[in-house]
């Protein structure tokens, strides 16, 4: 038998991710990222309104992680840890939404500097409205510069 080549962790000072209108969407289920504040934070490209992170996902925050949005993302995944996130949206026009169907589970604060973030936890259940928790704790929307529009909506 051969030998199992050991786990390796790469560590990434910025991570990006990219959506590609040629590429099939995965299959499969149960995955968990973990993000951490590395300095640089996260930057989410794509190519317009339909970037999306799937419902099956368990994202883990841990710190402040800051979210640089390009262009519009929809987070459908549960999102847990220690930490929380900062929305930074590329020339104020990124709109993130959370929109996951269970309540959100983690610690920290979120922070919307710029951009526009739409809080859309929930599920319907025939003619009704379930709704679940998408921010636990403190939420807090604009900053001391003036000249950054930060913008929070729920929808309920």
């Amino acid at each position: 038998m051969g030998r199992r080549q050991p786990r390796r962790r790469h560590r990434l000072a910025r991570l990006t991710l990219v959506c590609h209108p040629a590429r099939k969407k995965g299959t499969g289920s149960g995955a968990n990222l973990t993000f951490r504040d590395g300095g640089n934070g996260l930057s989410f490209g794509g190519t317009g309104k339909n970037n999306t992170l799937g419902g099956t996902l368990n994202i883990t925050l841990s710190n402040s992680v800051p979210f640089y949005l390009y262009y519009d993302l929809t987070i459908n995944s549960r999102l847990l840890g220690t930490g929380g996130f900062t929305l930074d949206a590329n020339s104020g026009n990124g709109v993130l939404t959370l929109n996951g169907i269970q309540y959100n589970q983690f610690a920290g604060g979120v922070n919307v500097i710029n951009g526009y973030l739409q809080l859309q936890n929930g599920y319907p259940l025939f003619d009704t409205w379930i709704p679940s928790i998408a921010v636990p704790n403190a939420l807090t929307v604009g900053g001391t510069n003036m000249d950054l529009q930060g913008v929070a909506t729920l929808y309920a």
